[in-house]
């Protein structure tokens, strides 16, 4: 699914990133006929959307996303764009951690994510 994104970093409200015509994309692995690996989906996030959101942790003195935080990806109704909300302290993350539990993602509820 080839798709662009719009992301921001939730303990800075107002700027986002956008990667523009540069789409990105999210693949299946592993759930061909010939199976060569573990299944998955990966998000592929472009380096534009990673400085980007590195510039903006930077800029408001928090901290950058790394492993362990949580991402959240919201699809348009057209399914071609998405909005990313990279999660990495306070009480959202609190909150995302008990929705997944001991799981890597869960869909969540409305109303979890502040508006955009």
């Amino acid at each position: 699914m080839d798709l662009t994104v719009e992301a921001r970093h939730a303990s800075v409200p107002g700027p986002t990133i956008s990667s523009g015509a540069n789409p990105t994309n999210i693949t299946g692995v592993g759930y061909g006929t010939q199976s060569t690996s573990h299944r998955d989906v990966r998000f592929n996030i472009l380096r534009v959307i990673v400085s980007g959101i590195e510039y903006i942790a930077a800029n408001a003195g928090v901290a950058v996303p790394a492993e362990g935080d949580y991402l959240t990806l919201e699809f348009d109704a057209g399914g071609n764009a998405a909005r990313v909300t990279f999660v990495v302290d306070g009480a959202l993350k609190v909150r995302l951690a008990s929705l997944c539990g001991s799981e890597s993602w869960a869909w969540l509820p409305t109303g979890v994510m502040p508006p955009w």
